[in-house]
């Protein structure tokens, strides 16, 4: 059991800092070349996107897990956007989903 438990905290904590910490400030910056008002939006879609292409391998996964997982890659951003840090979003990771 506790052998699980490092696993999922591990994942989240990976997903997260690959996912909201690399890749959402890198694709917002390199979006601002094409429209400032808009990139991080852009940058939260693609990242989302992104967050749910990694979670098709899951068990029984279909068209609803997988937007479902989009909407909660979008969740998981807006608490890192909102706090900038990813404490929570790691932690709403943990929460939701483990």
């Amino acid at each position: 059991m506790f052998a699980i438990l490092i696993f999922v905290i591990g994942v989240a904590i990976s997903e997260e800092v690959m996912i909201r910490g690399y890749l959402l400030p890198n694709i917002e910056n390199g979006l601002t070349i094409l429209s400032k008002q808009y990139a991080m939006l852009g940058a939260v879609i693609i990242t989302s996107g992104l967050f749910a292409l990694l979670h098709l391998s899951n068990p029984n996964v279909s068209f609803f897990t997988t937007l479902n997982t989009f909407l909660a890659g979008v969740w998981f951003t807006a608490a890192y956007i909102f706090t900038q840090r990813l404490g929570l979003a790691v932690g709403i990771h943990l929460g939701v989903f483990s």
